[in-house]
């Protein structure tokens, strides 16, 4: 017989990802190795329509196996919560990966987004040789067929465009000035 359950609480900050929590709680214990299976169940206060199981023993799989569930039925915890059964073997190794992972899942769901980068802008093709010998080094030289992308010019050029060649292997020249009328 397995024990009472024991619950996680769901952090505020993780309630908006209710009835997928046991989803990637599943993904969770498998990415550490665990074997898992879900079994269906009978409707009721529970977010998810299976339960999850999670071997913890290999050498005892039926004596380590553990049940988690994912509710948010208010008669057993008012809050919602991750919940798990275990045989009293296993019952702190079920409860501490269930902390683990709610733990983990809301430290990465509080951290800050990836700073926003532009769109690269699509590469344009030179249609003249463009030799910039009579300009000075700032300028760009161009020979048709070369690959150009455009860049945000760190000042105004008035008439000019602003970028740097792309070459066959991925790499880039340093950037300068070029007629924008050269390329397409």
């Amino acid at each position: 017989m397995l024990p009472q359950h024991m619950d996680v609480v769901v952090p505020a900050v993780l309630r908006s990802r209710l009835g997928q929590l046991l989803g990637e709680f599943e993904s969770f214990l498998q990415h550490k190795g665990y074997t898992t299976r879900r079994q269906d169940k009978q409707p009721g206060g529970h977010l998810t329509a299976w339960w999850l199981y999670a071997r913890l023993d290999n050498q005892a799989p039926a004596k380590s196996e553990v049940q988690y569930g994912e509710t948010d039925f208010a008669e057993v915890n008012p809050a919602p919560h991750l919940w798990t059964q275990a045989k009293e073997g296993y019952r702190k190794e079920a409860l501490g990966l269930l902390r683990e992972f709610v733990a983990a899942t809301e430290e990465m769901s509080t951290l800050p987004p990836p700073p926003h980068r532009p769109a690269p802008r699509p590469l344009k093709v030179c249609l003249a040789t463009f030799d910039p010998t009579a300009y000075g080094v700032q300028y760009l030289a161009l020979n048709v067929g070369d690959s150009v992308e455009e860049m945000n010019a760190p000042t105004l050029g008035e008439g000019w465009a602003y970028g740097r060649v792309v070459y066959a292997d991925g790499g880039r020249s340093e950037c300068g000035w070029f007629p924008p009328a050269f390329v397409r």
